[in-house]
């Protein structure tokens, strides 16, 4: 017998809610998740047509990705042993170590070393490489924010209409989330 079919009715009842959980039970995740690509394009479209500006937002980005981990980590983990403390020790470590490496890559602005459109494309990466990591912490719909990030700034480096595919790809991303959500549902 697997370890499942041995385990406790409530056990087996809270592997079940894991696995069906909601990270933001008043509102549709997708669109929580959809929100943050979005703003994530905002923070690009912000450095190429007002780079003066988009340091702060960059910085205002990242606390609002964190708020949005944090509170979707404290939901998940309420009822069981984790600790607030630990939970949000972990989180800061993980949120700073991206607002350390946005100053690097202003500096580096700052110095003459790279442009304003290099500036977009090097914070989209590393705020996708970091949501991407998030993941492991937190929930397997990270990786898919992060992967998604990171092939929209593949798609815009090498196409024109970026926005276009990307809204395209988009789509198809929130559809395929939708589905997989739907058929983990269908099981329980």
């Amino acid at each position: 017998m697997s370890e499942q079919e041995t385990a406790s009715p409530e056990k087996q009842a809270a592997v079940r809610k894991l696995e069906t959980f909601d990270l933001f039970p008043h509102v549709n995740d997708a669109l929580v998740l959809a929100g943050m690509i979005g703003l994530s394009y905002i923070g690009v479209a912000i450095t190429s047509f007002a780079p003066e500006k988009s340091h702060w937002y960059w910085l205002m980005l990242v606390f609002v990705f964190a708020g949005v981990c944090i509170f979707a980590q404290w939901a998940r983990g309420r009822g069981t042993e984790v600790k607030l403390s630990t939970l949000l020790r972990m989180q800061i470590f993980h949120w700073a170590a991206l607002l350390v490496a946005i100053q690097v890559v202003y500096m580096l602005l700052r110095t003459g070393r790279i442009d304003f459109e290099a500036t977009g494309f090097l914070l989209f990466l590393l705020l996708s490489f970091t949501t991407f990591l998030q993941g492991a912490h937190l929930d397997w719909r990270f990786y898919l924010v992060g992967l998604f990030l990171a092939l929209s700034l593949i798609l815009a480096i090498y196409v024109a209409a970026f926005l276009w595919v990307t809204l395209l790809i988009a789509i198809l991303f929130v559809a395929a989330g939708f589905l997989l959500m739907r058929r983990g549902q269908a099981k329980t």
